[in-house]
C-alpha cells in the first residue's frame, strides 16, 4: 500500500523488516528492489533483483525486472534520463495482497490449494522441517506419492495418539515413513533433491485468521543446500548425544515404520 500510494520510505522500511522475518522470501527481495530503482538506487535493486532470483529463478517478474535494470544501465550510461524513468516504471512488483486478503475472509482452501497442487509432484527420498504438527500434517504428507518414503523432524505437536494413528495410515505402502521430535526446529518446507522443495511460509491456520499472509513456492534444489545439511546433522546424531548436547527433552521418536511397497 506505501508502494502504491508513492511513499518509497515508508515501502522500503516495512520490506526490509519482512526480509529480516522471512530472507527466503523471494517477492520480498523483488519488491524491494523495484523501490530501490523507483529510488533511482540502481546498484541496490539490481542487488535484490539477483537475490530474488538465486532464491526462485522461476519468479518471472524478478526475471523480467532484472533484464530491465540491464536497459536501464545502458540508458543511464548514454545521460537518457527520460528512457530511464519509462523503463523504471515497467518493474513489477509481485502482489501477494488478493491471496492474504481471501484467507483473511476465512477461505483456507485457498490457500491449501498450493500444497495439494504441488506435494503430489514430490520424486524421491522425501525430507521435511516442521516447527508444527496436528492430525491434519497427515492428510498433506498422503498426497505425496506413495513411492516416496519420507523423513521428518518437528518441533511441536497436538493430540500425540492421534497423530501416531495417521502416521500408521500414512506409513501404508510407503518404503518408510520416520518422524523424529527435535525442539530446536523452527522451519516449515519438504522436499527432495530429485525434484524440487516446497517452502510453506507461515501455519495456515494462523493464516485463516488473517495473523499473516500465506507463501507457499516450490524453490530448486539449491536453494536448500545449508538447510538439507543441518537436516542430516540433527538426523544422523543419536538421541544420546542430541541429550547430551541440548538435555534430556531434546529429542524424542514419535513414528517408525520400515515397509516394503506392494
Amino acid at each position: 500500500m506505501y508502494y502504491k500510494k508513492g511513499w518509497l520510505d515508508e515501502a522500503t522500511k516495512e520490506y526490509k523488516i519482512a526480509i529480516k522475518l522471512e530472507p527466503q522470501v523471494a517477492s520480498f527481495h523483488n519488491n524491494l528492489g523495484a523501490i530501490y530503482a523507483h529510488k533511482n538506487q540502481i546498484d541496490k535493486a539490481e542487488k535484490e533483483f539477483k537475490k530474488s532470483l538465486k532464491i526462485d529463478p522461476t519468479l518471472k517478474e524478478a526475471a523480467d525486472n532484472y533484464r530491465n535494470m540491464q536497459k536501464i544501465r545502458l540508458n543511464q550510461a548514454k545521460g537518457d534520463s527520460k528512457a530511464v524513468k519509462r523503463k523504471t516504471k515497467r518493474l513489477q512488483i509481485v502482489d501477494e495482497t488478493n491471496l492474504a486478503f481471501s484467507v483473511g475472509r476465512g477461505q483456507l482452501c485457498r490457500s491449501e490449494k498450493p500444497i495439494e497442487e504441488l506435494f503430489p509432484k514430490l520424486k524421491g527420498d522425501i525430507i521435511a522441517e516442521l516447527h508444527y504438527i496436528d492430525d491434519s500434517t497427515f492428510g498433506y504428507l498422503d498426497l505425496i506419492p506413495k513411492n516416496c518414503g519420507i523423513k521428518l523432524i518437528y518441533s511441536g505437536m497436538k493430540k500425540e495418539a492421534v497423530c501416531k494413528e495417521k502416521a500408521e495410515k500414512c506409513s501404508r505402502e510407503r518404503p518408510h515413513l520416520e518422524i523424529l521430535e527435535i525442539p530446536l526446529v523452527h522451519e516449515r518446507w519438504i522436499g527432495s533433491n530429485e525434484s524440487f522443495f516446497v517452502d510453506i511460509g507461515t501455519d495456515l491456520k494462523s493464516d485463516a485468521l488473517f495473523n499473516q499472509a500465506h507463501t507457499t513456492r516450490s524453490l530448486p534444489p539449491e536453494c536448500y543446500q545449508k538447510e538439507v545439511a543441518k537436516f542430516y546433522e540433527f538426523w544422523t546424531t543419536s538421541e544420546e548425544e542430541q541429550k547430551r548436547r541440548y538435555g534430556d527433552k531434546m529429542s524424542k521418536t514419535l513414528f517408525f515404520s520400515s515397509r516394503t511397497p506392494r
